[in-house]
């Protein structure tokens, strides 16, 4: 479903991207951080179906279960139980799951894991609690600044989305191994644009030849044996995806659209294909 929305947003048909956004949002949440993100870019419809989405289809158990007579407090015991103790870093929940999500957890991947694997008591004064705040602080700095100079125009989209699902991954706070499939989308664009432009070949390489050593060189079936849970236990996997922002940020600030980088003052109604060469991440 992000796909979808980011897709969308790619093409220009901001309420169908902002229709698939809302919708992942309300069945993970996560992708809640792309409604700031619209509000950046003025993006004013994709926001407003986004909001309308996500809170129609968070109701819609209640609506559902009311309508039969049954248990209608679904949201409140999301909010309760998930979303409250996760907006705070380092609160603890009565529910057994939540100190498996959040405790010393291999398979918890996000920086919260990788955090609450090192700091078990307060360092130089701070907190575990306000360690995490600081780390998630400066991620989201970054994260901010890469889409600060991304410029607003549709094409960009693309380039934010795979930027966004990175921090979606980072910022969570329960990253399992298997979610970095969502990092795909990313290593396309940046392998792309190491194919197409020859600004990005070397930097771009090296970026992609780092990532793929964290992400999947050392934390896969076979390098196993060799590395054994190394690799999980400094969340290498997080650090690979977050690698690839350099790459990206360097497309944000180099690559312009078609007629965009000759001074055109509008862009081309259709997106630019990475994959073509003649048009495509090249001045």
């Amino acid at each position: 479903m992000v796909t979808l929305g980011i897709w969308a947003l790619t093409v220009g048909r901001q309420a169908p991207g902002g229709f698939w956004l809302g919708a992942s949002a309300a069945i993970r949440a996560t992708p809640l951080i792309y409604l700031p993100y619209l509000l950046l870019k003025r993006r004013y419809l994709a926001c407003a179906t986004f909001a309308v989405c996500f809170v129609a289809i968070s109701f819609l158990p209640d609506a559902i279960s009311a309508l039969r007579g049954g248990h209608t407090g679904y949201i409140q015991d999301w909010v309760r139980q998930i979303a409250g103790p996760a907006m705070a870093p380092g609160t603890h929940s009565n529910l057994r799951f939540w100190d498996t999500w959040t405790g010393h957890n291999l398979n918890n991947q996000s920086l919260r894991g990788l955090i609450n694997r090192f700091v078990a008591g307060p360092i130089f004064g701070l907190s575990p609690t306000m360690i995490l705040a600081a780390v998630d602080g400066v991620f989201g700095l970054m994260v901010a600044a890469l889409l600060l100079i991304s410029p607003r125009q549709k094409e960009y989209a693309a380039i934010d989305g795979a930027v966004l699902l990175i921090a979606m991954l980072a910022l969570s706070p329960m990253t399992s191994r298997y979610h970095f499939v969502l990092v795909l989308p990313a290593v396309v664009l940046v392998v792309a644009a190491v194919i197409n432009d020859t600004r990005m070949r070397i930097f771009g390489s090296v970026v992609l030849a780092a990532s793929f050593m964290l992400l999947t060189g050392t934390s896969n079936d076979l390098t196993a044996p060799l590395f054994g849970e190394f690799p999980y236990v400094y969340g290498f996997m997080t650090e690979g995806a977050i690698v690839l922002l350099a790459a990206l940020g360097m497309m944000a600030g180099a690559w312009r659209p078609p007629g965009v980088a000759a001074g055109e003052s509008h862009a081309l109604e259709q997106p630019p294909a990475y994959g073509a060469r003649t048009n495509s991440f090249t001045r």
